[in-house]
């Protein structure tokens, strides 16, 4: 398994010689992929506070 230094390494490497629009491309997909993901853990932190709130 990768460390985290090598995978961010090979990630750059990857971007090397693409054009500004692939590269905005890229950076909104993965802006909208950790958009969604922060809020699937707001909505997991909601519904966890809610139960915890229901129960005590």
């Amino acid at each position: 398994m990768m460390g985290d230094s090598a995978k961010k390494q090979e990630a750059l490497n990857a971007l090397n010689g693409i054009s500004y629009n692939d590269w905005m491309e890229i950076k909104f997909k993965i802006d909208k992929y950790f958009s969604d993901q922060l809020s699937k853990y707001e909505k997991q932190l909601k519904l966890d506070s809610q139960y915890t709130n229901s129960h005590y």
